[in-house]
């Protein structure tokens, strides 16, 4: 493929191509990232539609958090749980419609989240790309223990209790073996996330089985306190007014939405690329799991009241369906695990390819940030492959990285779903006045860092 003629101005770049977009460009660091038809924005032949999209960013928000919920739901009562989990859905809808107006300014199919500091606040540049980084990081080495360490229960309920515990099969490291050498680490090989809606579509048939399960249990088709001789079922409220307990739950029905730090990778593989199409995406997958986390709240919670146990499947005696909604867990998190890295990843090259430009050499730090060029594509199997083994050591050992999560949470995750939107797009957009949606990003900045505050005080309190 040959290159496009190129022309820099001093505030822009602009690429003399007929299908190419005018891309504003603050500072002088890098700002190209290849002149391939990726980078050009051009369709892509294997992109993933709105279904596709949808898939990836439910599978990336439900994760194994929508567990908890039950138990959030217990610490608030069930009215006040739904007040605060239609506020969460509501403003995330609304971040993410400010990142897709954003990523659709960026264009092209290499939008990240340093990109978008670069065009409103260089000096954020570094730091957006090491937060999404580290932040999605960690959550996938939670996401390995998580699995590894749900089907050896899974195996018990199967071959029954008798079975010992020193046989292969009941170890967390072979099963930390198979999620993540036969599922999460090929699958995070990949250079697009096209082919990841098929899995994530997988996913979303176990997550909507395990709301079966909940269902269920909660109306009689199975016996919630099947080989208990107490009734295990505990008084319900409809609100708790202790505000210890709402500052604790409030995190989880606000951050339990968030999907930002991977919508640029959402954008960057959508096959026909426009805002509409993204806030239909994004439209449909926060209604689509706050169906799913209505259900799995309400139900759980009616189920077993104030009894119920941190994680809902661990409230359910040991069954059938309840052993086929852990194994659908344990598959969820492992497929969740090659969407985190593909964003991690891309944003650790972005970082490496910023620092490059800044010593002077901008074209090799262009080059490392483009998978099509040699040296890019050198730099992404060597950081795919290092992330891979650092995450799969620090699950196989049991690094307690606790810390880190919930630091890298509730500073990165909030702030990438809600500050950071609110004030990128304030800047990039202060051609357009002061719009209505420009007014509002002052108040959804400022509620981003009392959530990572009070996310903050919920961690470590």
């Amino acid at each position: 493929m040959t290159l496009t003629n190129i022309e820099i101005k001093e505030s822009q770049v602009k690429l003399d191509s007929n299908e190419s977009r005018q891309h504003d460009v603050n500072g002088d660091t890098l700002s190209i990232q290849s002149a391939t038809a990726e980078a050009l924005g051009t369709d892509i032949t294997r992109g993933s539609g709105i279904f596709g999209s949808v898939m990836n960013m439910t599978n990336t928000i439900l994760g194994s958090g929508i567990l908890s919920i039950p138990y959030s739901t217990a610490q608030l009562g069930w009215v006040l749980a739904l007040v605060i989990m239609f506020l969460g859905a509501t403003l995330t809808l609304f971040g993410l419609h400010l990142l897709n107006r954003i990523t659709d300014r960026l264009g092209g199919r290499k939008t990240s989240f340093g990109d978008a500091c670069r065009q409103s606040y260089p000096w954020l540049v570094l730091m957006a790309d090491f937060v999404v980084s580290i932040t999605l990081w960690s959550i996938s080495v939670i996401y390995m223990t998580i699995a590894s360490s749900m089907l050896p229960d899974v195996m018990r309920a199967l071959v029954g209790d008798d079975v010992s515990a020193d046989v292969f099969y009941m170890q967390t490291w072979f099963w930390l073996l198979i999620c993540w050498g036969c599922f999460a680490a090929p699958l995070s090989m990949l250079k697009s996330l096209w082919f990841l809606a098929y899995t994530s579509l997988s996913a979303l048939v176990c997550v909507i089985w395990t709301a079966f399960v909940v269902f269920a249990y909660c109306v009689g088709i199975f016996d919630p306190c099947d080989g208990t001789t107490n009734d295990c079922q505990g008084d319900t409220e409809a609100a708790i007014w202790d505000f210890g307990a709402i500052m604790r739950a409030f995190p989880v029905f606000v951050l339990g939405f968030c999907v930002g730090p991977v919508l640029f990778n959402i954008y960057n593989a959508m096959d026909h690329q426009t805002t509409k199409r993204m806030d239909i995406s994004a439209g449909c997958t926060i209604s689509l799991c706050t169906v799913l986390y209505v259900i799995i709240a309400i139900c759980g919670y009616f189920t077993y009241g104030a009894n119920v146990d941190s994680n809902i499947l661990d409230s359910y005696p040991t069954s059938v369906p309840a052993s086929i909604a852990r194994l659908g867990t344990a598959f969820v998190v492992t497929v969740s695990y090659p969407l985190l890295m593909h964003s991690s990843r891309d944003s650790g090259m972005h970082a490496i390819g910023t620092i490059v430009a800044m010593c002077g050499k901008k074209e090799q730090g262009v080059a490392l940030t483009d998978c099509s060029t040699k040296i890019g594509n050198i730099l992404f199997y060597i950081m795919t492959t290092f992330l891979n083994i650092a995450a799969f050591v620090f699950a196989y050992f049991q690094i307690d990285i606790n810390t880190l999560l919930s630091i890298t949470g509730a500073v990165g995750n909030v702030n990438l779903s809600f500050t950071l939107p609110a004030v990128i797009y304030w800047k990039m957009f202060e051609e357009d006045g002061m719009t209505l949606r420009r007014m509002l990003c002052i108040p959804f900045s400022i509620f981003g860092l009392l959530t990572m505050c009070i996310s903050l005080w919920a961690n470590f309190s």
